[in-house]
């Protein structure tokens, strides 16, 4: 038995279970099942995967086992996004290449979000705020540009400005 689990009242009934004990039986009813298909099955109680964790700190708390089957680079997510072979949402740092800003120099084909404060408006409206004694709070807009940092997009749209 895992010794965190003697702090708890074992007798009684506990979610849908009627006891922890019963709740136990039934897990090694399911491992023993498992086992009998031929399968190695590994267990591990809260309390030492807790101490595990506590004493073995991975260097990334997001890593898996096994995750690096998964892992692409930054050149095979593009050649995929471009073939249409990977979709989803991905965050992207990109920008308009100086030899296509004419072609979007009506209509920037980037948007965001961002924070507007005095600090980013023009040496004319600031003086303007001044004299006129108004104030200019902080304020949050959607607005184009030709570049954008951590945008989060899908990658229809990502497939779309790769092919401009």
């Amino acid at each position: 038995d895992c010794f965190s689990a003697a702090e708890y009242d074992r007798e009684n009934p506990v979610k849908n279970w009627k006891s922890l004990d019963e709740r136990f039986c039934a897990t090694k009813v399911i491992e023993d099942y498992i086992r009998e298909l031929g399968y190695n099955l590994v267990t591990i109680w809260e309390c030492s995967w807790k101490e595990l964790c506590r004493d073995h700190k991975p260097p990334n708390k997001y890593h898996y086992p096994g995750e690096e089957s998964y892992r692409l680079s930054e050149t095979e997510i593009i050649t995929m996004v471009k073939e249409g072979k990977l979709f989803g949402a991905i965050e992207v740092d990109l920008h308009v290449p100086d030899d296509l800003k004419p072609k979007f120099s009506e209509m920037t084909p980037i948007f965001k979000n961002i924070e507007v404060t005095v600090d980013d408006i023009g040496t004319f409206m600031r003086s303007y705020l001044k004299e006129s004694g108004k104030t200019f709070p902080a304020t949050k807009y959607l607005i184009g540009s030709m570049f954008g940092n951590k945008i989060l997009l899908i990658t229809p749209l990502l497939r779309w400005y790769l092919k401009q």
